[in-house]
């Protein structure tokens, strides 16, 4: 600090007139004697003296940062669990991001030294077609490099979103990685490589490179399985299983559809007692299949009226399934009869749930159709890629109070009267409902268990709380104890 007195003082002594000096001696003293004080640590020449470096947040000079605080609005007298200094430079960032989790974080942070939850119910409103419905292409590769640190290079790069590619050595086909999984069937790795849309397709079985900034490794690709119906047979159901034999990765594959037809023939188990030829043989309704119009009749019987001969006179059509049919007969009883079909339950279309992945010949089983497979490069799978916009488990209708587009609950476990002023304050939204959640380890409680419900009435204060039943604002989400007030 520069002694201003040893500077400022002279020369006010030098700039007095010499009659003040003369004839007013005591006078002279006094503007001395003041400009002294002026000069004193903690005065007003001192002060414009060192203003610059005390305004500076770095040198934390506690009356000078306060100031400056209560300036930029900042009216918490608390204490901090970080440097005023440190606050005041971040003060700005905070501001200008009021309202947004980052806000909440970094206030609670500073504040109460806690973590804080934001949650907006409008993520769980119902909204049609929310659900994100796209194409997931997987490429399978060797798992040579698994132990490699440049492969852990990758797929650290790949965790933290950066670039990763993947380049077939024949092809020269060139696609983003979105994410590497290993898998293990048996004694052998695999490479599950999920990829964006690549502008052509891989070989099958050629090498490929994978590679980021961090390094790069070369794997062989194994052809992945693409089953395709030659004959359709019959007597398939849709969600029958297709059983293959070969594959180094199972997989599975179902029927998803079949063919629709008539009856060809009817076979008897049992010919029963009593029945007359002529007897009208039909199909029983069904709630789920719609096929329609088959009727036969029975053509010969024995001398006790047992079924011999049964004869289809109209095959019906539309039968998804083989139809169960009865004989209407006044006197006859006990016949079990069936009927076949060429074409009923052929299969139509299959899907492939999870591909056949690493195989040079394969054994396809289940029923009579007959298919050929072929190997593709990739398996690409169309579905939904979450649950949202289910009803009733991550959805729910709009209610204009907390599920609607301005609300937000707060969930930390810092009591609402230690924090309530200060979120109105400085971060609650204009025209945004606020649901306050008290979550707390419950292990410092109870011993959390699925049965335990917390009730709480609305507008109870914080530390009372009442296992009563009645209406449950409370809930368990793992190990803590969730209580939601307004």
């Amino acid at each position: 600090m520069t002694n201003i007195r040893e500077f400022i003082t002279p020369v006010q002594r030098g700039r007095l007139p010499s009659f003040v000096r003369s004839d007013y001696p005591a006078f002279e003293k006094y503007i001395v004697d003041y400009f002294e004080f002026l000069e004193e640590d903690g005065n007003s020449l001192q002060v414009l003296e060192e203003w610059r470096d005390n305004g500076d947040p770095d040198n934390n000079v506690s009356p000078y940062v306060d100031a400056i605080l209560l300036d930029l609005g900042w009216t918490w007298t608390g204490s901090l669990t970080v440097s005023k200094r440190l606050l005041l430079k971040n003060l700005r960032e905070f501001y200008l991001s009021r309202g947004t989790f980052r806000s909440f974080e970094f206030l609670f942070r500073t504040l109460f030294d806690e973590t804080v939850q934001i949650r907006y119910p409008r993520e769980e409103m119902l909204y049609l077609d929310q659900a994100d419905y796209a194409s997931e292409i997987t490429l399978y590769s060797t798992a040579h490099n698994r132990l490699d640190p440049a492969f852990a290079a990758i797929l650290e790069d790949s965790d933290d979103g950066k670039a990763v590619e993947i380049v077939g050595q024949i092809s020269g086909v060139v696609a983003t990685v979105e994410s590497i999984r290993t898998l293990l069937s048996g004694d052998e790795g695999y490479l599950q490589i999920t990829i964006l849309q690549p502008l052509k397709d891989f070989v099958p079985r050629e090498d490929v490179m994978l590679y980021s900034e961090s390094g790069y490794v070369v794997e062989s690709s194994f052809p992945v399985l693409n089953l395709k119906v030659l004959t359709p047979g019959s007597g398939y159901a849709a969600g029958d299983d297709i059983d293959v034999e070969g594959a180094g990765l199972d997989g599975l594959v179902r029927v998803s559809s079949t063919l629709a037809g008539g009856v060809d023939s009817i076979t008897i188990t049992d010919g029963g007692l009593g029945y007359t030829v002529g007897d009208k043989i039909v199909a029983e309704k069904s709630e789920i299949d719609m096929g329609f119009g088959f009727f036969g009749s029975v053509s010969t019987v024995d001398g006790s009226g047992t079924i011999t001969g049964a004869v289809v006179l109209n095959r019906g059509k539309e039968y998804k399934t083989l139809p169960k049919i009865r004989v209407n007969s006044v006197t006859g009883a006990g016949a079990d009869l069936s009927v076949t079909s060429t074409d009923i339950g052929g299969i139509k279309n299959l899907q492939t749930y999870q591909p056949y992945v690493d195989f040079d010949t394969l054994t396809v089983t289940g029923g009579n159709a007959t298919f050929t497979p072929t190997e593709a490069s990739t398996f690409t799978a169309n579905r939904y890629k979450d649950r949202r916009g289910v009803l009733g488990e991550n959805a729910v209708l709009i209610d204009s109070d907390r599920y609607q587009q301005f609300s937000y609950d707060l969930l930390t476990a810092v009591p609402k009267r230690q924090r309530r002023s200060v979120v109105d304050d400085l971060l609650h939204p204009v025209g945004y409902v606020r649901t306050d959640v008290l979550r707390f380890d419950a292990s410092q409680y109870i011993e959390a268990t699925d049965d335990v419900v917390m009730n709480v009435s609305k507008g109870v204060q914080d530390t009372h709380l009442s296992s009563k039943s009645g209406n449950p604002i409370a809930t368990i989400a793992g190990n803590f104890i969730q209580i939601r007030t307004r």
